[in-house]
């Protein structure tokens, strides 16, 4: 005796009958996308050919967020910006750093929650004027008995003059200060001070982030790892609530398309200027701070309740707002001039940096 037809069988039969042609045309395109994704993105030296891919879908990246357009920030983010107007004001750059600490007691006075440096500090202020008066100090201290009224004039232009002295000062009125770094290649590790950035080492490692789940993985990371930094002068870096590097690495086009969330260095996974700053302005402690392994490497990052995903070598995408202007910017002429309404730093986080031409 023979069975009826199965309903769920003959269906799905006269399915594939109807649609093979989009099925087969489907399951060739699903073949081939998984294999130029192992090609382009799991291979460490794709071919010329899957490279040439590789660049396609980098263009119909950018043309998507062309196409997307403008999306207007919110009120978070300021920038203060080291332009060609704040040379022309305060001086060839690299202009007396008692322009930042100026900059510094302006930003707090206007209620900025967070003030970020995308520049680091790793030498004295070039100051000649207080050079050449330590060197009247120690030619004065050879000449003889002192006047008292002389010296104390000579110590009230010295303080006058030291412009890193004030910056300190600024920093040590402001607990939300974030200052930044960056990370040195092999080849550049004979110039290194080696003395400044162990002083340096003393406030940064405490900066790690904390947190490794599943540790064990951790080897399998395949992100950056470096062995030398450029540091911040301890006098400063006694101050910072956070540290965060700067490094941009661009894509293979020279385009700026990724962020590194997370560098290693020697044993210990340290956050970008960013990610710290985003903690200082969320008063996040580093014990919310997670950096999440897997069997296949870097999974996540977690800070607090926001999850921050990347891809195994610890990027993530960015999501342009628009292009150069599109968050509120100023001069830091202006800002240290007092030109800019208070208001427009309260509760802000103000990211300064340079954006003239010869030193961005």
């Amino acid at each position: 005796m023979k069975r009826p037809p199965n309903p769920s069988i003959a269906g799905a039969t006269r399915f594939f009958r109807k649609y093979r042609a989009g099925l087969i045309i489907s399951g060739i395109i699903c073949v081939i996308s998984v294999g130029l994704y192992f090609g382009i993105y799991l291979i460490p030296r794709p071919n010329a050919a899957l490279r040439f891919l590789a660049d396609i879908e980098l263009r119909t990246l950018d043309t998507r967020f062309q196409l997307r357009g403008t999306r207007q920030p919110g009120p978070q983010v300021v920038i203060v910006a080291i332009d060609q107007k704040s040379q022309d004001v305060l001086g060839r750059w690299p202009f007396p750093r008692s322009n930042f600490a100026t900059a510094v007691d302006v930003l707090r006075e206007s209620g900025a929650r967070v003030i970020a440096f995308d520049a680091n500090f790793p030498q004295p202020d070039q100051n000649s004027a207080l050079q050449a008066l330590r060197e009247v100090r120690a030619q004065y201290a050879k000449a003889g008995p002192r006047h008292s009224a002389f010296d104390a004039t000579l110590k009230a232009l010295e303080a006058e003059a030291d412009n890193d002295q004030k910056f300190a000062e600024a920093l040590s009125h402001f607990d939300n200060v974030v200052l930044g770094y960056f990370f040195l290649p092999k080849k550049e590790l004979n110039a290194q001070n080696q003395a400044l950035a162990g002083e340096f080492m003393n406030y940064l490692s405490f900066q790690a982030y904390p947190q490794i789940i599943n540790p064990q993985y951790a080897g399998k990371f395949e992100g950056r790892e470096y062995d030398g930094l450029s540091p911040n002068l301890p006098a400063f870096a006694m101050y910072a609530k956070n540290f965060g590097y700067y490094n941009v690495l661009p894509d293979e086009d020279g385009v700026v398309r990724r962020e590194p969330a997370i560098f290693k260095f020697g044993d210990s996974f340290y956050p970008s200027l960013d990610v710290a700053a985003v903690l200082a302005y969320l008063n996040l402690p580093l014990e919310k701070v997670s950096v999440f392994f897997n069997p296949n490497g870097l999974e996540r990052i977690n800070l607090g309740s926001i999850v921050l995903p990347t891809d195994p070598e610890g990027f993530v995408q960015i999501d342009f707002h628009g292009p150069s202007g599109t968050f509120p910017t100023y001069s830091l002429s202006d800002v240290v001039q007092r030109k800019i309404p208070p208001a427009k730093f309260k509760d802000r986080l103000v990211l300064i940096g340079p954006t003239a031409t010869g030193i961005a």
